[in-house]
């Protein structure tokens, strides 16, 4: 289902580009509209677990994703992003493995307090593009990083716990838990890739 997603993300991309869709995601009214969007579905989507009604919100959250980041992979060669794409699967191994060696820690409070850390970095990002000519960005950029690899963590682990007592039932919880790791991992894939696209391009 993970590689469903991807496959749908990708296909989606590929599809703006020849179709040569371009929409502007530099005003702030378009950002605030499709993030509004975004988040309602996802709250449907982790509220009601009717998998009829989840199926077709997880494509159109995944095409709205999409959308908000073509133009920004647009800058980026086709061998910075492949090699992007090692650097985040080296960093989700990092995270899996961390869910071995910390299990312990993985509790709900913990999972909390990094939902805190992180609204409180987006708020910083804000207010660096703002106000400050995001001077801050780079270390934003990888403060989300860490931050998101620390969700996957508990992602990880929550897909795993379930699994211990999985079931045939009617409508399955695997599609919001699958969600949730596969946006966390392309929210790493793209800070990841803005944090280190300065540096490629100076040097």
């Amino acid at each position: 289902y993970f590689l469903f997603m991807l496959s749908l993300y990708g296909c989606s991309i590929s599809f703006q580009e020849r179709m040569e869709i371009n929409y502007d995601m530099k005003k702030v009214n378009n950002i605030i509209l499709i993030n509004s969007i975004l988040a309602v579905f996802m709250l449907i989507i982790y509220t009601i677990n009717k998998s009829m009604i989840q199926h077709p919100l997880m494509i159109i959250i995944i095409i709205l994703t999409s959308v908000t980041v073509k133009n920004v992979y647009d800058k980026y060669s086709e061998d910075y992003m492949l090699n992007m794409l090692k650097y985040t699967a080296f960093i989700v191994f990092i995270g899996t493995m961390f869910r071995f060696l910390f299990r312990k820690y993985i509790i709900k409070r913990n999972e909390v307090i990094m939902y805190i850390t992180a609204f409180l970095a987006f708020s910083i990002l804000t207010f660096d593009q703002m106000y400050l000519d995001n001077k801050m960005k780079t270390t934003i950029n990888y403060s989300f990083v860490v931050i998101f690899m620390i969700f996957v963590l508990f992602d990880v682990n929550r897909i795993l716990d379930v699994s211990q007592h999985c079931q045939i039932v009617k409508d399955p919880s695997y599609i919001e838990n699958i969600m949730g790791l596969f946006l966390n991992i392309v929210t790493i894939y793209n800070n990841l890739s803005e944090a280190q696209y300065p540096y490629i391009d100076n040097k």
